[in-house]
């Protein structure tokens, strides 16, 4: 299975798997991120995996995230806003969001 950084699109927290903050991990070239993908692709494999959606629909992505925080409280967590396999040009207010409580 192929790896692309376009699959992993999304903002997470995951201090168990040492993975840099969003943002430096998307600074990084991506033959850097690889072993960083393969990390959050494991965890997304997880069965113990909880899954959710949120919706944006007027308010800013970081209100939505920190609802969602304040209701699940998890443990660890990862979004995604363009699900697998969904045309990259589109765009939806809702958010999917994978945690672990």
């Amino acid at each position: 299975m192929s790896i692309s950084s376009s699959q992993f699109c999304g903002t997470y927290s995951l201090p168990s798997l040492g993975i840099p903050k969003d943002k430096e991990l998307n600074r990084m070239m991506f033959g850097r991120q690889i072993e960083h993908l393969k990390k959050i692709r494991e965890w997304l494999a997880n069965p113990a995996l909880k899954k959710a959606w949120l919706s944006q629909k007027g308010q800013s992505f970081a209100k939505a995230i920190k609802e969602f925080k304040d209701l699940y409280q998890p443990k660890e967590w990862y979004t995604r806003t363009k699900p697998k396999g969904m045309n990259p040009n589109y765009y939806d207010d809702g958010i999917e969001v994978f945690y672990i409580v």
